[in-house]
Protein backbone atom coordinates (compact mmCIF):
# COMPACT_ATOMS: atom_id res chain seq x y z
CA UNK A 1 0.00 0.00 0.00
CA UNK A 2 1.20 3.20 -0.86
CA UNK A 3 1.20 5.96 2.02
CA UNK A 4 1.50 9.69 0.46
CA UNK A 5 4.52 11.79 1.59
CA UNK A 6 4.51 15.36 3.51
CA UNK A 7 4.57 17.83 0.98
CA UNK A 8 7.85 19.90 0.89
CA UNK A 9 8.09 23.50 -0.12
CA UNK A 10 8.91 22.72 -3.29
CA UNK A 11 6.30 21.00 -3.76
CA UNK A 12 3.83 23.92 -1.95
CA UNK A 13 5.41 26.16 -4.44
CA UNK A 14 4.61 24.69 -7.43
CA UNK A 15 1.54 23.08 -6.50
CA UNK A 16 -0.33 26.13 -4.55
CA UNK A 17 1.32 29.26 -4.45
CA UNK A 18 2.61 29.29 -8.46
CA UNK A 19 -1.18 28.42 -9.52
CA UNK A 20 -3.09 30.33 -7.01
CA UNK A 21 -1.06 33.57 -8.21
CA UNK A 22 -1.91 33.11 -11.19
CA UNK A 23 -5.22 32.88 -11.05
CA UNK A 24 -5.55 35.98 -8.61
CA UNK A 25 -3.32 37.68 -11.71
CA UNK A 26 -5.64 36.55 -14.69
CA UNK A 27 -8.56 37.40 -12.82
CA UNK A 28 -7.58 40.90 -12.18
CA UNK A 29 -6.24 40.76 -15.77
CA UNK A 30 -9.57 39.51 -16.92
CA UNK A 31 -11.67 42.27 -15.09
CA UNK A 32 -9.52 45.62 -16.27
CA UNK A 33 -9.33 44.51 -19.73
CA UNK A 34 -13.31 44.71 -19.85
CA UNK A 35 -13.01 48.17 -17.74
CA UNK A 36 -10.24 49.63 -20.21
CA UNK A 37 -11.63 48.17 -23.33
CA UNK A 38 -15.13 49.62 -22.51
CA UNK A 39 -13.79 52.59 -21.92
CA UNK A 40 -12.28 53.51 -25.50
CA UNK A 41 -11.65 51.53 -28.72
CA UNK A 42 -8.17 53.64 -29.09
CA UNK A 43 -5.09 52.25 -30.62
CA UNK A 44 -2.71 52.54 -28.01
CA UNK A 45 -5.54 50.72 -25.42
CA UNK A 46 -5.63 48.16 -27.54
CA UNK A 47 -2.37 47.51 -28.07
CA UNK A 48 -1.94 47.45 -24.59
CA UNK A 49 -4.04 44.50 -23.99
CA UNK A 50 -3.41 42.72 -26.79
CA UNK A 51 -0.11 42.56 -25.78
CA UNK A 52 -0.47 41.90 -21.95
CA UNK A 53 -3.29 39.15 -22.74
CA UNK A 54 -0.71 36.80 -24.73
CA UNK A 55 1.55 37.34 -22.27
CA UNK A 56 -0.76 36.24 -19.62
CA UNK A 57 -2.15 33.48 -21.90
CA UNK A 58 1.17 32.29 -22.45
CA UNK A 59 2.36 32.07 -18.79
CA UNK A 60 -0.73 30.00 -18.86
CA UNK A 61 0.10 27.62 -21.41
CA UNK A 62 3.67 27.16 -19.87
CA UNK A 63 2.27 26.64 -16.41
CA UNK A 64 0.24 23.58 -18.16
CA UNK A 65 3.20 22.28 -20.20
CA UNK A 66 5.28 22.66 -16.69
CA UNK A 67 3.04 20.27 -15.06
CA UNK A 68 2.78 17.85 -17.99
CA UNK A 69 6.78 17.80 -17.82
CA UNK A 70 7.42 17.08 -14.24
CA UNK A 71 8.55 13.38 -14.32
CA UNK A 72 11.24 14.58 -16.87
CA UNK A 73 15.08 14.89 -15.13
CA UNK A 74 15.25 18.70 -15.17
CA UNK A 75 15.73 20.59 -12.49
CA UNK A 76 12.24 21.80 -11.62
CA UNK A 77 13.33 25.56 -11.54
CA UNK A 78 15.01 25.02 -15.11
CA UNK A 79 12.24 23.31 -16.18
CA UNK A 80 9.71 25.89 -14.66
CA UNK A 81 11.53 28.70 -16.84
CA UNK A 82 11.62 26.87 -19.75
CA UNK A 83 8.25 26.07 -19.71
CA UNK A 84 7.28 29.66 -19.29
CA UNK A 85 9.27 31.07 -22.43
CA UNK A 86 7.92 28.14 -24.13
CA UNK A 87 4.50 29.14 -23.57
CA UNK A 88 4.76 32.54 -24.04
CA UNK A 89 6.44 31.91 -27.43
CA UNK A 90 3.93 29.31 -28.35
CA UNK A 91 0.80 31.51 -27.45
CA UNK A 92 1.91 34.67 -29.07
CA UNK A 93 2.52 33.38 -32.40
CA UNK A 94 -0.11 30.86 -32.29
CA UNK A 95 -2.44 34.16 -31.44
CA UNK A 96 -0.92 36.53 -33.74
CA UNK A 97 -1.42 33.74 -37.21
CA UNK A 98 -4.56 33.09 -35.89
CA UNK A 99 -5.42 36.84 -35.78
CA UNK A 100 -3.61 37.30 -38.95
CA UNK A 101 -5.53 34.55 -41.24
CA UNK A 102 -8.83 35.74 -39.82
CA UNK A 103 -8.07 38.92 -41.58
CA UNK A 104 -6.93 37.40 -44.40
CA UNK A 105 -10.03 35.43 -44.83
CA UNK A 106 -12.60 38.20 -44.23
CA UNK A 107 -14.28 39.83 -47.08
CA UNK A 108 -14.01 43.88 -47.71
CA UNK A 109 -17.78 43.94 -46.53
CA UNK A 110 -17.05 42.32 -43.25
CA UNK A 111 -14.34 44.69 -42.45
CA UNK A 112 -16.42 47.91 -43.15
CA UNK A 113 -19.18 46.39 -41.35
CA UNK A 114 -16.38 45.90 -38.26
CA UNK A 115 -15.66 49.53 -38.47
CA UNK A 116 -19.76 50.81 -38.62
CA UNK A 117 -20.17 48.05 -35.18
CA UNK A 118 -17.10 50.13 -33.45
CA UNK A 119 -18.69 53.38 -33.96
CA UNK A 120 -22.27 52.23 -32.75
CA UNK A 121 -21.35 49.54 -30.18
CA UNK A 122 -21.05 52.57 -27.34
CA UNK A 123 -24.78 53.03 -27.20
CA UNK A 124 -25.33 49.20 -27.54
CA UNK A 125 -25.61 48.85 -23.59
CA UNK A 126 -27.67 51.40 -22.98
CA UNK A 127 -31.06 50.09 -25.26
CA UNK A 128 -30.72 52.65 -27.83
CA UNK A 129 -30.39 49.64 -30.92
CA UNK A 130 -32.97 47.58 -31.66
CA UNK A 131 -33.01 44.95 -33.95
CA UNK A 132 -35.18 45.46 -37.16
CA UNK A 133 -37.71 42.93 -36.04
CA UNK A 134 -37.77 45.93 -32.63
CA UNK A 135 -36.31 43.04 -30.42
CA UNK A 136 -33.92 44.65 -27.63
CA UNK A 137 -30.13 43.50 -27.65
CA UNK A 138 -30.08 43.75 -23.97
CA UNK A 139 -32.37 42.44 -21.12
CA UNK A 140 -33.15 44.61 -17.65
CA UNK A 141 -31.04 44.80 -14.48
CA UNK A 142 -27.74 44.02 -16.22
CA UNK A 143 -24.73 44.52 -13.70
CA UNK A 144 -21.92 47.45 -14.65
CA UNK A 145 -19.56 44.65 -15.85
CA UNK A 146 -22.11 42.93 -17.67
CA UNK A 147 -22.44 46.23 -19.63
CA UNK A 148 -19.09 46.41 -20.14
CA UNK A 149 -18.36 43.52 -21.70
CA UNK A 150 -21.68 44.00 -23.92
CA UNK A 151 -19.75 47.07 -25.21
CA UNK A 152 -16.30 45.07 -26.13
CA UNK A 153 -18.22 41.94 -27.36
CA UNK A 154 -21.23 43.54 -29.13
CA UNK A 155 -19.31 43.65 -32.91
CA UNK A 156 -18.33 39.97 -32.68
CA UNK A 157 -21.80 39.23 -31.81
CA UNK A 158 -23.70 41.72 -33.79
CA UNK A 159 -20.93 40.92 -37.32
CA UNK A 160 -23.76 38.38 -39.15
CA UNK A 161 -26.90 40.06 -37.79
CA UNK A 162 -29.67 39.09 -39.87
CA UNK A 163 -30.43 41.71 -43.00
CA UNK A 164 -27.49 43.32 -41.83
CA UNK A 165 -26.68 45.91 -44.41
CA UNK A 166 -30.51 47.44 -43.34
CA UNK A 167 -29.70 46.93 -39.71
CA UNK A 168 -26.19 48.70 -40.28
CA UNK A 169 -27.78 51.81 -42.16
CA UNK A 170 -30.30 51.74 -39.05
CA UNK A 171 -28.03 51.79 -36.30
CA UNK A 172 -25.88 54.27 -38.18
CA UNK A 173 -28.98 56.70 -38.45
CA UNK A 174 -28.35 56.92 -42.37
CA UNK A 175 -28.51 54.88 -45.56
CA UNK A 176 -24.84 55.21 -46.67
CA UNK A 177 -23.45 53.90 -43.26
CA UNK A 178 -20.57 52.03 -44.65
CA UNK A 179 -18.92 54.92 -46.47
CA UNK A 180 -19.26 57.89 -44.22
CA UNK A 181 -17.56 54.95 -41.52
CA UNK A 182 -15.07 54.87 -43.59
CA UNK A 183 -14.12 58.49 -43.47
CA UNK A 184 -14.64 59.29 -39.96
CA UNK A 185 -13.83 56.59 -37.62
CA UNK A 186 -9.98 56.25 -36.84
CA UNK A 187 -9.18 52.26 -37.88
CA UNK A 188 -8.43 51.09 -41.06
CA UNK A 189 -11.21 48.22 -42.17
CA UNK A 190 -7.66 45.79 -41.54
CA UNK A 191 -7.59 47.21 -37.96
CA UNK A 192 -11.24 47.08 -37.05
CA UNK A 193 -11.71 43.51 -37.88
CA UNK A 194 -8.71 42.92 -36.17
CA UNK A 195 -9.84 44.01 -32.71
CA UNK A 196 -13.14 42.56 -33.44
CA UNK A 197 -11.34 39.00 -32.86
CA UNK A 198 -8.49 39.83 -30.76
CA UNK A 199 -11.09 41.27 -27.83
CA UNK A 200 -13.05 38.24 -27.57
CA UNK A 201 -9.71 36.01 -27.78
CA UNK A 202 -7.87 37.71 -24.88
CA UNK A 203 -10.91 38.01 -22.68
CA UNK A 204 -11.75 34.57 -23.30
CA UNK A 205 -8.23 32.61 -23.05
CA UNK A 206 -7.89 34.89 -19.82
CA UNK A 207 -11.07 33.57 -18.32
CA UNK A 208 -9.86 29.98 -19.24
CA UNK A 209 -6.37 29.54 -18.29
CA UNK A 210 -7.58 31.28 -14.56
CA UNK A 211 -10.13 28.31 -14.48
CA UNK A 212 -7.83 25.76 -15.15
CA UNK A 213 -5.06 27.10 -12.96
CA UNK A 214 -8.06 27.27 -10.21
CA UNK A 215 -9.25 23.57 -11.01
CA UNK A 216 -5.19 22.34 -10.52
CA UNK A 217 -4.98 24.45 -6.98
CA UNK A 218 -8.59 22.56 -5.64
CA UNK A 219 -7.45 19.34 -6.45
CA UNK A 220 -3.55 19.99 -4.98
CA UNK A 221 -5.14 21.40 -2.00
CA UNK A 222 -8.29 18.64 -1.49
CA UNK A 223 -6.51 15.49 -2.73
CA UNK A 224 -3.10 14.99 -1.11
CA UNK A 225 -2.15 11.84 -2.90
CA UNK A 226 -0.23 11.98 -6.24
CA UNK A 227 -1.67 8.85 -7.64
CA UNK A 228 -1.90 7.96 -10.98
CA UNK A 229 -5.52 9.16 -11.15
CA UNK A 230 -4.32 12.98 -10.35
CA UNK A 231 -4.56 13.69 -13.79
CA UNK A 232 -7.88 12.32 -14.43
CA UNK A 233 -9.02 14.45 -11.31
CA UNK A 234 -7.50 17.48 -13.02
CA UNK A 235 -9.70 16.73 -15.92
CA UNK A 236 -13.10 16.69 -14.60
CA UNK A 237 -13.11 19.34 -12.25
CA UNK A 238 -11.63 21.41 -15.29
CA UNK A 239 -14.54 20.03 -17.21
CA UNK A 240 -16.82 20.97 -14.70
CA UNK A 241 -15.95 24.51 -13.85
CA UNK A 242 -15.64 25.41 -17.42
CA UNK A 243 -19.77 23.61 -17.91
CA UNK A 244 -20.51 25.67 -14.74
CA UNK A 245 -19.13 28.94 -16.63
CA UNK A 246 -20.13 28.78 -19.96
CA UNK A 247 -24.17 27.95 -18.34
CA UNK A 248 -23.51 30.92 -16.04
CA UNK A 249 -23.99 33.99 -19.45
CA UNK A 250 -26.68 36.81 -18.73
CA UNK A 251 -26.57 40.20 -20.57
CA UNK A 252 -27.11 40.47 -23.64
CA UNK A 253 -26.29 36.55 -24.07
CA UNK A 254 -29.76 35.43 -23.41
CA UNK A 255 -31.60 38.77 -24.84
CA UNK A 256 -34.29 38.42 -27.36
CA UNK A 257 -32.01 40.32 -30.04
CA UNK A 258 -28.85 38.05 -30.01
CA UNK A 259 -31.18 34.61 -29.55
CA UNK A 260 -33.20 35.61 -32.85
CA UNK A 261 -31.06 38.09 -34.85
CA UNK A 262 -27.73 37.73 -33.94
CA UNK A 263 -26.85 34.35 -32.79
CA UNK A 264 -28.05 32.07 -35.83
CA UNK A 265 -25.93 34.19 -38.06
CA UNK A 266 -22.51 33.94 -36.33
CA UNK A 267 -22.97 30.43 -35.93
CA UNK A 268 -23.73 29.86 -39.81
CA UNK A 269 -20.59 32.12 -41.06
CA UNK A 270 -18.01 32.00 -38.62
CA UNK A 271 -18.72 29.45 -35.98
CA UNK A 272 -15.35 29.70 -34.18
CA UNK A 273 -15.81 33.40 -33.51
CA UNK A 274 -19.62 32.67 -32.76
CA UNK A 275 -17.83 30.56 -29.64
CA UNK A 276 -15.23 32.84 -28.44
CA UNK A 277 -18.37 35.54 -28.38
CA UNK A 278 -20.66 32.81 -26.04
CA UNK A 279 -17.86 31.99 -24.35
CA UNK A 280 -15.93 35.38 -23.40
CA UNK A 281 -19.97 36.57 -22.46
CA UNK A 282 -20.54 33.83 -20.07
CA UNK A 283 -17.73 32.70 -18.02
CA UNK A 284 -16.19 36.22 -17.31
CA UNK A 285 -19.74 36.92 -15.72
CA UNK A 286 -19.77 34.11 -13.71
CA UNK A 287 -16.43 35.07 -12.44
CA UNK A 288 -16.74 39.00 -11.95
CA UNK A 289 -17.70 39.09 -8.61
CA UNK A 290 -13.83 37.50 -7.71
CA UNK A 291 -12.09 39.46 -10.82
CA UNK A 292 -13.59 42.99 -9.07
CA UNK A 293 -12.40 42.12 -5.82
CA UNK A 294 -8.99 41.67 -6.90
CA UNK A 295 -8.81 44.37 -9.64
CA UNK A 296 -10.18 47.04 -7.35
CA UNK A 297 -7.29 45.39 -4.43
CA UNK A 298 -4.14 44.89 -6.56
CA UNK A 299 -4.58 46.09 -10.03
CA UNK A 300 -6.87 49.52 -9.78
CA UNK A 301 -4.23 51.65 -11.03
CA UNK A 302 -2.22 49.56 -13.72
CA UNK A 303 -3.00 50.37 -16.88
CA UNK A 304 -2.15 47.63 -18.78
CA UNK A 305 0.00 49.91 -21.70
CA UNK A 306 2.08 47.99 -24.01
CA UNK A 307 5.75 48.58 -22.72
CA UNK A 308 7.78 50.83 -24.62
CA UNK A 309 10.60 48.76 -25.56
CA UNK A 310 7.84 46.79 -27.74
CA UNK A 311 6.81 49.60 -30.17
Amino acid sequence: MKVDTPRGIKSWAFGALIPGAYLVLELGFNHRLVEIASLSFDREALAGLEFWGRVLSGIGLGLLVFRLTLRTRISRVLLFLISLASGVLVMWNVQVALSDYLVRSATAEDKLVAMALFQVAPQAPSDALKTLKGESIVRPGMSAFESHAMRILFPAASLHIENRSMQIASWMGRSAAEQDVQQSFVFTPDDAYRNLIILPIALGLSILFAVLNLSVLLVFIFHPGAGRYRSVLNACVFSLLVALSAWAGRGFLRSDGYLGSMRPGIWQEKPLLALLVEWSGSAPQFWSGASSFISGTLLADFGLKKPSVFF
